[in-house]
């Protein structure tokens, strides 16, 4: 992703960007993030209305901490659905296309942890839909990257 999707190990790979998260401390959990390739938005992920809505189209990469933290000090509800990073194909860089997206994945994947809650359980189905690169799921003390329906976990 950008480039840090470089090994094996998805959550290791973006660790320093998610650190950067746990460091400014967010007011609610969790955060989902979703990267997907195309030129539109995919099918899955629906926007929900915000008011403001805080500013889309920067890159992914160390600066996101920053640019969350400013998302929700200007709207608080931005919380409430995952944040999207697209890219129109792989030779591109993910770019922020919006804010507080619902999830509504109709892929079933085929293995799931029981008792994991809907967080998780959206991650984990949407990772498997077409044109999702990963979907990260972000907690207060960990966090795990989904590709495929896959989990690669990383505690804090």
């Amino acid at each position: 992703m950008n480039k840090l999707l470089k090994d094996t190990s998805p959550a290791q790979s973006l660790e320093p960007i998610f650190a950067g998260i746990q460091a400014i401390g967010l007011s609610r959990y969790p955060l989902l993030a979703v990267f997907f390739s195309g030129n539109k938005l995919p099918g899955d992920c629906v926007p929900m209305a915000r008011t403001p809505m805080p500013f889309t189209d920067f890159l992914f990469d160390k600066s996101f901490p920053k640019h969350l933290s400013a998302a929700l000090h200007e709207n608080e509800s931005i919380h409430d659905g995952a944040v999207l990073f697209g890219r129109v194909d792989s030779h591109d860089l993910y770019r922020c296309s919006g804010w507080s997206f619902r999830i509504v994945a109709k892929h079933q994947p085929s293995t799931a942890e029981a008792n994991r809650g809907s967080a998780y359980n959206s991650a984990i189905s949407l990772s498997g839909a077409p044109r999702i690169d990963c979907v990260c799921l972000f907690t207060e003390s960990d966090f795990e990257v989904f590709v495929a329906g896959k989990s690669f976990r990383k505690s804090g």
